[in-house]
């Protein structure tokens, strides 16, 4: 059999093998809206901003080092194991640390905190939580008020983020078509059944003078 495809024959292909490519979509579908629901999921982001440095005087280079130092203080084992215990969390420090995203826009003093939890009454008492802790920490180095939280108290409520969810689902939904289509064509290539006049003709390598209709 001919090893090449044209257009009209990947065609009639795809409509043969449609069950085929359906079910495979499907169920690559099925496996990870599963593991999205179970392990990714919707979840709550809660953001705290933080003042670093003093906005008078030229001492870029010192707010600078205050910024950086800060940024790595966040994420101490120190400030995290505090968060946990002051909240009774189950969370490894580890997890907690990957639960924490830092933002701090070039020539900017602000520094903000992002947590997320699929509990969106949580994820507030640990951003708080975070930022005092985070603070009160490194005003033990610095010896002054340097730092401060700009939006204190439970400001605003948590952000509902189903960014990544959904993107997960539509690649699944993409890989999966193309798996399928995939899987369509190797069948095909590999099925040595005889479907038509001209796998017979491929088949013997001579032509049909007439057929019977039974």
């Amino acid at each position: 059999m001919d090893e090449k495809i044209n257009l009209r024959e990947l065609f009639q292909i795809l409509r043969r093998r449609f069950v085929l490519i359906i079910v495979t979509t499907f169920l690559i579908f099925s496996t990870t809206a599963c593991a999205v629901f179970f392990f990714l999921g919707p979840y709550y982001e809660y953001p705290k901003q933080i003042l670093v440095g003093q906005l008078e005087g030229d001492n870029s280079n010192t707010n600078v080092q205050l910024i950086s130092s800060f940024i790595d203080i966040v994420k101490n084992p120190t400030v995290l194991e505090k968060v946990k215990k002051d909240l009774q969390l189950k969370d490894s420090i580890n997890d907690l640390a990957a639960q924490i995203s830092i933002e701090n826009r070039q020539n900017s003093q602000i520094v903000t905190i992002v947590v997320k939890d699929k509990d969106p009454k949580l994820v507030k008492q640990k951003a708080n939580k975070l930022a005092q802790n985070s603070i009160a920490e490194m005003e033990k180095f610095i010896g002054d008020k340097n730092i401060q939280m700009l939006d204190k108290g439970d400001i605003g409520e948590p952000r509902l983020n189903l960014t990544t969810p959904i993107v997960s689902l539509l690649m699944s939904i993409i890989i999966g078509l193309f798996l399928g289509i995939g899987l369509a064509i190797f069948r095909e290539q590999f099925d040595d059944s005889i479907k038509k006049q001209n796998d017979i003709e491929d088949l013997l390598g001579m032509p049909i003078l007439g057929s019977i209709k039974l």
